[in-house]
């Protein structure tokens, strides 16, 4: 198990990636307005909130080089010269969150080893 997952997001025609480690994890959910899990809740519904949403993005842009606020991100979301819009914002939350939390491998079920049916008689076994 393990966060150390890459992110790659264009800003202005320019890529940045950025590697989500649980200490950037602890970070994000130290802000007041990031709850990764309730972001990923609101994802999931299609009502995330833009302004949390801008935060993160630009907390994971910064992590990849590109130092940009809050208000940066928005703002971009909010030109209609721009060519971002909020689906590939939401797209950009989707890898964010799928970066921060931690696949749990599936255990696979034991198998029995199939044991012959004696019907009452002694075992052959010695």
């Amino acid at each position: 198990m393990n966060v150390n997952r890459p992110v790659e997001l264009e800003w202005k025609g320019k890529k940045y990636s950025s590697l989500i480690t649980m200490r950037d994890v602890d970070r994000f959910e130290q802000d007041p307005n990031i709850n990764l899990a309730k972001m990923a809740e609101n994802v999931i519904l299609g009502n995330s909130k833009k302004s949390h949403t801008a935060n993160l993005v630009s907390k994971v842009l910064t992590l990849g080089g590109c130092p940009l606020s809050q208000e940066d991100v928005f703002y971009s979301l909010c030109d209609p010269e721009n060519d971002l819009d909020f689906l590939v914002i939401d797209q950009w939350l989707t890898e964010i969150l799928d970066a921060c939390f931690i696949k749990l491998k599936k255990k696979q079920p034991e198998t029995k080893k199939s044991r012959k049916s004696t019907r009452g008689r002694a075992s052959t076994k010695q």
